[in-house]
């Protein structure tokens, strides 16, 4: 029974000295007795230290570093194997920023053209009159139609298109309005002297505004401009053929400016209910 404890036993030394473990040439006294266990014998003459194992296992270590191996079954390496690193974990993509609200502050860009649509207007109320935006809007359109400038609040040229129309406009309605108003006073004017006439009338209260902001940087009022053209008609009705006189020439004039005044409030009403 003692010999086959004997037999196991040393079975199971051999084969723990026949290396499981990698040792590697260099290692110390400490690193081979942690790999391989207690040495069954140890020697030691100055520098040099043997130990031996199980197996016929013989180490040679000199200045406690490992030297050679004689009967050794495992793997010796010239060099320690080296620890790979364990990798990183990988780091988490940073998430763009949402997008910020839009701000209510921001303007649209500008948009050129006659007429410029606004999405941004209230809503029209239960009762169906119009937003006072709405209104507003309007009445901006009118007074560019009926102050016929060359220059806006900022002293930026208007467009062409709104000059345009506002002069083509004054033309028609003036022209108009004389002809009636001189067949009310049985001084009838032709078409050609009428039309004549309104293009002057629109020609001084286009030029004195543009003269005003010119050299003053100051829009002229409406109402001076109006009394200088209307003194400019009624010199030129008094002498022209078929009036001749002061008091029929003022009757035409004075009339006329009220007319178009009325006719031109009636077509901000029209605008207004086409907004609506």
């Amino acid at each position: 029974m003692r010999i086959t404890l004997w037999i196991l036993l040393t079975a199971l030394c051999v084969v723990r000295s026949a290396g499981a473990e990698t040792i590697w040439l260099g290692m110390s006294q400490e690193q081979v007795v942690r790999a391989l266990g207690r040495p069954e014998a140890q020697a030691t003459a100055g520098a040099r230290t043997i130990l031996v194992y199980p197996g016929g296992v013989r180490l040679e270590l000199e200045n406690n570093r490992l030297i050679s191996t004689q009967g050794y079954r495992g793997e010796v390496a010239l060099e320690p194997a080296p620890e790979v690193a364990p990798a990183p974990p990988p780091k988490p993509e940073p998430k763009a920023p949402p997008p910020p609200p839009p701000s209510a502050s921001e303007n649209p860009p500008p948009q050129s053209g006659l007429f410029v649509r606004n999405d941004n207007l209230p809503a029209y109320s239960n009762t169906g009159a119009p937003s006072p935006t709405v209104l507003l809007q309007t009445a901006r359109y009118f007074e560019r139609l009926h102050q016929a400038r060359v220059f806006d609040s900022e002293g930026k040229l208007e467009p062409w298109e709104w000059l345009l129309l506002a002069c083509l406009m004054r033309l028609v309605l003036t022209m108009c309005t004389l002809q009636w108003i001189s067949q009310k006073v049985e001084r009838t004017l032709p078409w050609l002297g009428a039309l004549w006439l309104a293009a002057l009338d629109t020609g001084v209260r286009v030029g004195l505004d543009a003269a005003g902001y010119g050299l003053w940087r100051l829009h002229l009022p409406l109402l001076l401009r109006e009394a200088c053209a209307a003194g400019v008609l009624i010199v030129l009705v008094t002498y022209h053929p078929d009036v001749r006189q002061l008091s029929p020439a003022m009757k035409i004039v004075i009339g006329t400016k009220i007319v178009v005044f009325l006719l031109t409030l009636v077509l901000f009403l029209v605008m207004l209910n086409v907004s609506a």
